[in-house]
């Protein structure tokens, strides 16, 4: 974990100065999505331009709200809940926000100076959508201002065997988003070990960045055994995201040690809080 320590240099104009910052910022974060320990050494003092001055600092100490998309996709989510989820996710500096594409634009103002990603779903939660629908919905997001697209697949065509349609429809939403963050939401609870491993392999073949294990609609949510599965048959590339029913800091690092570097939790707080216990 990369956090900024700055000081301004004489004689440099702050408005010139913030935009600078801002640049940066958006170096950090993408460090920061893909490091999931925190490594201790001196303060390096180092300049982003020959003119502004930084500073950086590594951390050593796993700290478990790295790995948390503090989520909030009830169906009755409210602007005061938002609020309060992106005011937590900056107080505790998780890795992202997930909420529907409703509230990406007051998520966008409210984390506009911090570090915490903007996650929204879509073909949500049951996947039936045409590939065209969810083209459509991607790219509005990632215009609003989402960061990461969790995007639930067709199950129909996965129990069809049509996977031609499920690579494509992978891919065609993964061209339309500009190289954001994209998850595959596979929804476990309805498949069996063969079709988790089918999807695992669509996935790694189509270089997408996360599978993720569930929606949090369906019967069940992340087990332990699936998140195992998946990493057994995941190439190098792929990262899990294992979301749904991960209420407490002990069934979180359970995911996290069968494989998961990315967590969807409702009780990010909690979370956290057991963790220092």
């Amino acid at each position: 974990m990369i956090e900024i320590k700055r000081d301004l240099v004489p004689g440099v104009n702050k408005d010139f100065y913030k935009t600078e910052l801002q640049l940066l910022r958006k170096i950090v974060a993408g460090v920061n999505r893909r490091v999931h320990k925190h490594y201790e050494i001196r303060w390096y003092r180092g300049f982003i331009r020959p003119y502004v001055m930084v500073f950086f600092y590594f951390k050593e100490e796993h700290m478990i709200n790295q790995y948390l998309d503090a989520t909030n996709l009830k169906p009755t989510a409210t602007i005061e809940e938002i609020t309060n989820l992106c005011e937590e996710a900056k107080e505790n500096h998780y890795m992202a926000v997930c909420i529907h594409p409703y509230y990406i634009a007051l998520a966008k103002d409210l984390l506009k100076d911090s570090t915490v990603q903007i996650c929204t779903v879509i073909g949500f939660p049951l996947g039936m959508n045409t590939i065209e629908t969810k083209e459509f919905e991607a790219i509005q997001a990632v215009s609003l201002g989402a960061d990461e697209i969790d995007m639930m697949i067709n199950l129909g065509a996965i129990k069809d065997q049509e996977y031609e349609y499920v690579k494509k429809e992978i891919e065609t939403i993964r061209d339309s988003i500009g190289g954001k963050v994209l998850k595959v939401i596979i929804e476990t609870c309805y498949l069996t070990k063969e079709e988790i491993i089918k999807m695992t392999e669509i996935c790694n073949e189509t270089y997408v960045n996360f599978i993720k294990t569930s929606t949090g609609f369906g019967p069940s949510g992340a087990k332990v055994e699936d998140v195992r599965l998946m990493k057994e048959h995941k190439n190098d590339l792929l990262e899990i995201k294992a979301s749904g029913g991960i209420r407490t800091y002990e069934e979180a690092q359970a995911m996290l040690d069968a494989g998961a570097t990315r967590l969807g939790v409702s009780k990010a707080l909690e979370i956290v809080k057991g963790e220092q216990k």
